[in-house]
């Protein structure tokens, strides 16, 4: 047995074993390569949400102030859901309402943005900021 190792070594066995492990690796890299060229590139999440086009334009101002005025606590307009980045859902005298951007809600109140925690709507052509309702957790 000792005698069969020592020939194949001497005989070139060494040479095919290296050259079958570098033609391994060679096989392994290609195969990797072409893995990565084939495979579709990753598409973020945010890419994949509709955008939103605005029908008006709320500038903001230095840190973030928007010239977008806050609705008073007496208002009838309550925002109590959002559906999409274009559609909400409004309280109004007892009765629930949705609406797409640029509907009317009620008379004189348009939806103009839907955010993620408020709306920004058209009261009478002055834009007022409306905060989404959030119910005490029992």
């Amino acid at each position: 047995m000792n005698g069969r190792l020592k020939n194949w070594l001497v005989g070139g066995g060494v040479f095919l074993l290296i050259e079958l492990a570098l033609v391994a690796a060679i096989a392994a890299l290609l195969a990797h390569w072409t893995w990565l060229a084939l495979t579709p590139r990753a598409v973020g999440a945010s890419a994949l949400q509709p955008q939103v086009t605005k029908t008006t334009s709320v500038k903001p101002n230095l840190f973030g102030a928007s010239s977008v005025a806050e609705t008073a606590s007496g208002s009838k307009l309550k925002l109590v859901g959002l559906v999409s980045p274009r559609h909400a859902v409004f309280f109004l005298d007892g009765k629930s309402r949705s609406a797409h951007i640029g509907e009317t809600i009620a008379s004189g109140y348009v939806l103009q943005e839907v955010h993620a925690d408020y709306v920004v709507v058209s009261n009478n052509g002055a834009l007022e900021r409306v905060k989404l309702e959030r119910r005490a957790r029992r």
